[in-house]
C-alpha cells in the first residue's frame, strides 16, 4: 500500500512565491502603500490557505497510517533494503544471477570474495541473500524474483527491489552482474529448457538496463568444469596446474566481434592444454592416466559450441544496441585439489587476513582450483568505471534546466521590476528637476523679457530722433543750416548703432544661447538656431536678410509684437544694414551643439524629412489587392499573404518620384549641405557642386534601395490559395489566363513603376530622316542628360533590378510574342486540359484516366509545358507558375484517388464482401468458407483483384515491392493497411497458384514421424489418397491439393493396440479441410522448410511431417489468414 506523503516543501515554496509575486505586483504595478489592506490581506490569505492544506494533508496521513497497519511484502522488501543500504551505500553493488544450483554462493566463498570473517554480514531473507565484504556488496535475488512463478506479486517485488536500490544509489546502482552458469546445466538440459531459463535471466538484465539506460557490466562464470571427464587426473598430472587456476577469456574489447574474440581465446587455452597433454603423456606410464590426459582437452573442446551459444544468448541486444557489457568469461570449479594448507594456519589467515602457510602434513584441507576471480581480474576496481544511470543523469539535467529557467525567470521579473522602478524614480526626479528648472527658467525669462523692454524703450528716443532727422533731410523742409542738420543726423545714427550694439545685441546673444541650451529642440530647429548664433560672430558667413528675419521671428514668437517689443525688429533692420563687428559667443556651447547635431547622419535627416513631407502631403497608397479587384481573394491566400506589404507608399511609384521626390530632395539637399559650415564641416556658406552632388547621391542611393526593396517585397509576398478540388483550381486558372489576369495586373504595375527608358521600337518610330535634325536632337539629348544625369542613374538602378522580370512584358521584335504572352498561352492550355476533366460526366473517373496517362507517358502535357515555361521565367514568376502546376497535379491526383475509391468499392470490396467476408480462411473460426471457384476468381492472375491492380494501381505503384511511383514530386497516397493487404495478396498469388495453369495448387510430401504408444496403426487420407503407418520405418508420399478426385475431405484414423482394435477417427470436409486440420494441430517448423504436425485424435497423438514443394510454406502462410479487403483505400 502506498504511503500518503505530505508535500510540505512544495506548499511552503508555492505560498512564498505567490506572496512575493503579489507583493511586487501590489507595490510596483498597483502602487498600493505598504500599510494598505490590499497589500497584506491577500498575502495573509495565501499563507492561511497553505496552513489549511498542510493540516488537511497531515490528517489524511494519520488516517492512512491508522488504516494500513498490515505491512505488504513490497514494503517489507523495501524496508530490508533500506536498513542494509543505509550504512553501506558507498560500496559497489554486484548482482548474482544464474540458473539454480549453479554455485553462486560457493563461488564467493571459494574465491575469497567473501571471507569467513565476512560471514557475520551475510543475511538471508525471503527475497534475497545479502553478502557484504569490506570492499563490495553481493546480492543474490531469490528465485521467486528471478523466475516470477510463485505468486502474482513476484513481478512487483522485482520492480520494488530495483527501484529501492536505484533510489539509494541513483547514479551507479549496480557496479556489475556476476552471471553464473554451470556446465552440467548447459550439457544435460534440453535446448528449449536451457533457452527458457537463459531468456528469463536475460529479461531481468533487460529490466535493469531499460531503467538505467546504460549497459550493465556482466562477468560470466562457467562453474562445475570438474564435471568434464578426465578433469581430476588432468589437474593432478598436468604441469599447467598453476596456469589453469587462472583460466579465463577477456571480452572487454569484444563488442561487435564477440564470436571471434571468444574463438581466439578458447582455442588458445585449448592449444596450451594439448601441448601440456603431449608433454605429460610422454612421461606417464599408466595407460589409464594417459587416457584421462587426452580425454579432458577433447571434452573441453566439445563444449566450444554450447559455450559460444550461451555467450551470444547473454549478449542482450535491442534495436542494434548492446544492453549488457560483457567483460570476461571465467571457468571455475569447487573441486578440491592442489596445494595443501595447515587447518589452523588457514583459520588464522582468514581471521587476521595474513598469508596462509604451506605444509605437507596429512591433516590438511584442500583449496579450490580454477577460481581466478575478483582480485586478479580487477573486477572491483572496475566499479569506478561502470556506466552511470543515464535516466538519473537526464533527470538531473532536466531539474537543472528547470532550476535555471526558474532562476532566469525570477531574475528577469526582478530585473523588470527594478528597471521599471528605477525608471519611475528617475522620471519623478527629472520632473522635480524640471519643475525647479522651469521655475528658474521662468524667472530668467521674465528678467530677460523686462531687459528687452527696458532696452527697447531706452533706444526708442534715439531711433525717433534719427528717423525724424532723416525724414526732414529727405524732404529738405529746412533750407538753412543743411550741413549742420546732416552732421546731427550722422551723430544720432552713430549713437543709435552704438546703443544697439552695446545694449540690444548682447541680449539677443543671451537669448539665442538660452534657446540653444534647450535639449527638447528638434534637429532642424537646433541647426537653425546655431546658424543664427554663429552669424553673430562670423562676419564672412552672414546672410543679413536671413539673420534679420530669423531673429525677428524668434523674438516675436517668444515676447510678442506689442508695446516695446514691436520696435526691436526695426532697430535690428537698421543695425543689420551695416557690417557690424563680431559679437562674442559661447564656443563651448557651439562645440556641444555641433557634437549633438553630428551624432545623426544628415543623409538620414534629409531622407526622413522627405518621407515625413510625403506623409504630410498625403500622397496615398498604391494597393495591389485593390488594383487586382475582387479576383484577389479568389486567387491569393489572405492569411499567408502579408497584406500590409502589398500597400505601397506612392512616394515609391513613378508618379511620386517625378512630382514629389525629385524637386523636394534637391531643395532639401541644397539647404542641408549649405549648412555644413555651421557644423564645422566646410568653410563655404554656399555648397560647391561636388559637395552637393555627393550629398544628393547618398540620399538618392537610400531612396533607390528602399524603392527596389518595397517592390521586391510586394511581388514576392504573394501566396496562392490551397485549392481543394479540381473545379476550384480550373476556375482560378481561368481567371489567371483571362484578360483581367491578376498576374498580368501585378506585372503591369511593376513595369509602369520600374521601367523609365522608352522601348527600342518607340525610339525607332521617332527617328528623323534628316541627318541635320538628328544631330540637333542628339545635342539636345546630351544637354538634357547632363541636367538630369543623377535621375538617370537612379532610373538605371531601378530598371537594372527589375530588368529581367520586365522583359516578360516586351517582345524582341515587332512580330514576335512577348514572353508573358507565352505564359498566358500555357495557362490557357492548362485550363483547357482541366476543363475537359471537369466537363466530363464523371469527374473522378476522367481525372483518373488523365492521371494514369501522366504516370505512364513521357510526352509533355500542359502541366509539364507550364513547368518548362516556368524554368525560363525569372523569380517570383517562376515560383508562381511552379506553384500553379504543382497544385494542378496535386488536385488531379486527389480527384483520381476518389475515382480509385469508387472503382475499389464497386469492383473489389463489394465482391469480396459477398464471397469472402467473415469466411474461412480469412476468419479462422468461421463456419462457412470461400469456395475454390470464388477464391480463384478473386485471387488468380487476371482475376478480380489482379485486374484491378493492373488497370488502376499499377500506373501509380510498383506492384512487386508496393512502393509508390513519384512524378513531379507527388505520389498517390494509399493507407498502410491497403499496402499491407496488397502485399498479402501478392504473396497469396505467388504461393498458392500454379503460374502455368493459373489454378490453386499445392504439392507436398508427407510421412509419419511418431505414433502414440497405445496405437498400432494410423492412416491419413487426403481426398482419396491415403498414407498408412505401423510402428517402424516410415515412407514419404507425394500429395497434391486439390486432389485429382476433386473430393475435398481429410480423414485421420488411429487403431488401438488393444485386442478389440478400436479405431478413432477425425474428419474434415470442404476445400479448406486440410487447412482446418492443421489449424487444430500443433505445428513445429523444421529446418528444411517443412513442419511437424502433432495431430490429436481422441487423446491419442500422432506426428506427421509435411514438406511443401514451395519454399514458402502454404499451410503456414500468415498472409492468407491475415488477408482482408479494407473499405477505404486511404
Amino acid at each position: 500500500m502506498r504511503k500518503l506523503k505530505t508535500p510540505r516543501v512544495f506548499i511552503v515554496l508555492s505560498a512564498v512565491l505567490f506572496s512575493v509575486l503579489y507583493g511586487l505586483f501590489a507595490y510596483f504595478i498597483m502602487a498600493f502603500p505598504v500599510s494598505h489592506y490590499l497589500t497584506w490581506g491577500p498575502i495573509l490569505f495565501i499563507f492561511g490557505l497553505a496552513i489549511l492544506l498542510l493540516i488537511g494533508y497531515e490528517v489524511k496521513k494519520r488516517k492512512s497510517r491508522a488504516t494500513s497497519d498490515i505491512e505488504t511484502e513490497e514494503e517489507t522488501l523495501k524496508g530490508l533494503l533500506s536498513s542494509l543500504l543505509k550504512s553501506s551505500s558507498h560500496k559497489p553493488i554486484y548482482l548474482l544471477l544464474g540458473n539454480k544450483k549453479s554455485g553462486k554462493t560457493s563461488l564467493l566463498t571459494s574465491s575469497h570474495a567473501i571471507k569467513p570473517i565476512d560471514q557475520k554480514n551475510t543475511l538471508q531473507t525471503d527475497y534475497f541473500v545479502w553478502h557484504e565484504s569490506d570492499k563490495a556488496i553481493f546480492i543474490k535475488p531469490a528465485p521467486r524474483l528471478i523466475y516470477q512463478d510463485t505468486s502474482n506479486t513476484d513481478q512487483t517485488l522485482w520492480k520494488a527491489f530495483l527501484d529501492k536500490i536505484i533510489s539509494v544509489k541513483p547514479r551507479k546502482p549496480f557496479a556489475g552482474c556476476l552471471y553464473v552458469v554451470d556446465l552440467e546445466f548447459l550439457i544435460t538440459q534440453e535446448e528449449s529448457q536451457r533457452e527458457y531459463i537463459l531468456d528469463i535471466i536475460n529479461t531481468r538484465l533487460s529490466d535493469i538496463t531499460e531503467i538505467t539506460h546504460t549497459a550493465l557490466p556482466v562477468y560470466v562464470f562457467l562453474s562445475k568444469i570438474d564435471k568434464l571427464k578426465g578433469f581430476k587426473e588432468f589437474v593432478s598430472l598436468s604441469p599447467l596446474k598453476m596456469q589453469l587456476e587462472h583460466l579465463s577469456i577477456s571480452l572487454k574489447d569484444a563488442k561487435g566481434t564477440l564470436n571471434d574474440v571468444f574463438d581466439n581465446g578458447f582455442y588458445a587455452i585449448l592449444s596450451k592444454m594439448e601441448q601440456s597433454t603431449l608433454d605429460c603423456a610422454a612421461m606417464e606410464r599408466s595407460l589409464v592416466n594417459n587416457s584421462a590426459l587426452v580425454t579432458f582437452p577433447k571434452q573441453f573442446e566439445l563444449c566450444h559450441k554450447i559455450i559460444r551459444d550461451t555467450l551470444n544468448k547473454v549478449r542482450v541486444e535491442k534495436d542494434g544496441l548492446h544492453l549488457v557489457d560483457l567483460r570476461g568469461l571465467y571457468f571455475t570449479s569447487s573441486h578440491q585439489g592442489g596445494r595443501k594448507y595447515n587447518l589452523l594456519a588457514k583459520g588464522c589467515s582468514n581471521y587476521f587476513n595474513v598469508p596462509m602457510i604451506a605444509s605437507e602434513h596429512d591433516q590438511l584441507s584442500e583449496s579450490p582450483l580454477f577460481t581466478r576471480f575478483i582480485i586478479d581480474e580487477q573486477v572491483l576496481p572496475e566499479a569506478n568505471f561502470a556506466g552511470e544511470n543515464k535516466r538519473h543523469l537526464r533527470q538531473l539535467i532536466r531539474k537543472s534546466h528547470m532550476t535555471m529557467a526558474a532562476c532566469v525567470t525570477l531574475l528577469s521579473v526582478s530585473g523588470y521590476y527594478f528597471f521599471t522602478t528605477t525608471q519611475s524614480n528617475i522620471s519623478i526626479i527629472n520632473q522635480l528637476l524640471e519643475v525647479a528648472d522651469h521655475q528658474n527658467d521662468d524667472h530668467e525669462f521674465v528678467d530677460l523679457k523686462n531687459q528687452f523692454a527696458v532696452t527697447s524703450n531706452g533706444i526708442l528716443p534715439l531711433y525717433q530722433a534719427w528717423t525724424n532727422a532723416s525724414h526732414l533731410l529727405d524732404e529738405k523742409l529746412i533750407d538753412i543750416n543743411v550741413d549742420k542738420l546732416d552732421q546731427t543726423t550722422q551723430i544720432a545714427y552713430r549713437h543709435l548703432l552704438d546703443s544697439i550694439h552695446l545694449q540690444l545685441l548682447p541680449l539677443v546673444e543671451k537669448h539665442l544661447q538660452r534657446k540653444l541650451a534647450n535639449s527638447s529642440l528638434s534637429h532642424q530647429d537646433k541647426l537653425h538656431l546655431l546658424k543664427m548664433y554663429l552669424m553673430l560672430n562670423e562676419a564672412d558667413k552672414r546672410d543679413y536678410s536671413f539673420l534679420l528675419k530669423s531673429i525677428s521671428r524668434l523674438l516675436t514668437d517668444d515676447f510678442g509684437s506689442d508695446g516695446a517689443y514691436a520696435n526691436i525688429p526695426q532697430y535690428l533692420a537698421v543695425y543689420f544694414k551695416t557690417s557690424f563687428p563680431p559679437i562674442g559667443i559661447n564656443w563651448d556651447l557651439v562645440r556641444t551643439t555641433r557634437r549633438d547635431l553630428l551624432s545623426q547622419s544628415k543623409v538620414d535627416i534629409a531622407y526622413s524629412q522627405i518621407l515625413n513631407s510625403g506623409r504630410d502631403a498625403d500622397l496615398g497608397q498604391l494597393s495591389i489587392p485593390r488594383a487586382i479587384g475582387f479576383n484577389f481573394g479568389e486567387i491569393f491566400d489572405n492569411e499567408k499573404t502579408n497584406v500590409g506589404e502589398l500597400s505601397i507608399n506612392k512616394i515609391y511609384t513613378a508618379t511620386g518620384f517625378t512630382t514629389f521626390y525629385r524637386p523636394l530632395s534637391e531643395s532639401l539637399s541644397h539647404d542641408l549641405i549649405a549648412d555644413n559650415w555651421v557644423l564645422g564641416l566646410s568653410n563655404n556658406t554656399l555648397p560647391s557642386d561636388e559637395e552637393l552632388k555627393a550629398f544628393q547621391a547618398k540620399v538618392r542611393r537610400k531612396y533607390t534601395d528602399d524603392y527596389i526593396n518595397v517592390w521586391r517585397t510586394a511581388i514576392s509576398d504573394l501566396r496562392f490559395k490551397q485549392f481543394d478540388n479540381i473545379v476550384e483550381i480550373t476556375n482560378a486558372i481561368d481567371t489567371l489566363s483571362g484578360p483581367t489576369s491578376p498576374l498580368s495586373t501585378i506585372l503591369n504595375l511593376l513595369y509602369t513603376n520600374t521601367k523609365y527608358s522608352p522601348e527600342a521600337s518607340a525610339l525607332a518610330q521617332v527617328t528623323l530622316k534628316d541627318e541635320r535634325l538628328n544631330q540637333a536632337v542628339d545635342l539636345l539629348k546630351d544637354s538634357a542628360e547632363k541636367v538630369i544625369e543623377p535621375d538617370y542613374e537612379l532610373m538605371k538602378r531601378v530598371e537594372k533590378a527589375f530588368a529581367v522580370i520586365n522583359t516578360l512584358q516586351t517582345s524582341e521584335t515587332e512580330n514576335s510574342q512577348a514572353p508573358w504572352d507565352q505564359v498566358i498561352i500555357s495557362l490557357s492550355n492548362l485550363r483547357a486540359y482541366l476543363k475537359q476533366i471537369t466537363d466530363a460526366p464523371n469527374v473522378q473517373q476522367a481525372a483518373l484516366v488523365a492521371a494514369k496517362a501522366r504516370m505512364r507517358e513521357t510526352a509533355a502535357d500542359p502541366i509539364v509545358r507550364l513547368k518548362q515555361v516556368a524554368q525560363k521565367a525569372p523569380e517570383p514568376v517562376k515560383s508562381w507558375l511552379n506553384e500553379i502546376a504543382h497544385q494542378a497535379w496535386s488536385v488531379l491526383l486527389a480527384e483520381s484517388q476518389l475515382g480509385i475509391q469508387e472503382l475499389w468499392t464497386s469492383n473489389v470490396y463489394s465482391k469480396f464482401e459477398l464471397v469472402g467476408q467473415n469466411k474461412y480462411p480469412f476468419t479462422k473460426h468461421a463456419e462457412t468458407e470461400i469456395s475454390l471457384t470464388d477464391f480463384e476468381e478473386f485471387f488468380a492472375s487476371q482475376g478480380t483483384l489482379d485486374s484491378f491492380i493492373n488497370d488502376t494501381l499499377s500506373p501509380f505503384y510498383d506492384t512487386n515491392l508496393w512502393q509508390a511511383k513519384r512524378v513531379d514530386g507527388e505520389t498517390l497516397q494509399l493507407s498502410q493497411e491497403m499496402i499491407t493487404q496488397m502485399k498479402n495478396y501478392t504473396m497469396i498469388k505467388n504461393v498458392l497458384f500454379d503460374p502455368t495453369s493459373n489454378k490453386f495448387n499445392i504439392d507436398f510430401s508427407s510421412r509419419f514421424i511418431d505414433l502414440d504408444s497405445s496405437a498400432i496403426r494410423a492412416s491419413l487420407n487426403f481426398g482419396g489418397e491415403s498414407l498408412d503407418y505401423y510402428h517402424g520405418p516410415a515412407k514419404s508420399k507425394q500429395f497434391a491439393w486439390p486432389p485429382e478426385s476433386n473430393e475435398f475431405f481429410v480423414n485421420v484414423n488411429i487403431q488401438d493396440i488393444t485386442s478389440s482394435g478400436e479405431q478413432h477417427r477425425k474428419a474434415k470436409e470442404g476445400f479448406w479441410s486440410i487447412f482446418r486440420l492443421l489449424n487444430e494441430s500443433q505445428l513445429e517448423p523444421t529446418s528444411d522448410g517443412g513442419f511437424n504436425a502433432d495431430i490429436l485424435v481422441s487423446g491419442r497423438h500422432m506426428t506427421v511431417k509435411i514438406k511443401p514443394s514451395n519454399s514458402n510454406n502454404p499451410f503456414l502462410l500468415q498472409e492468407l489468414y491475415n488477408f482482408s479487403v479494407p473499405k477505404e483505400i486511404q
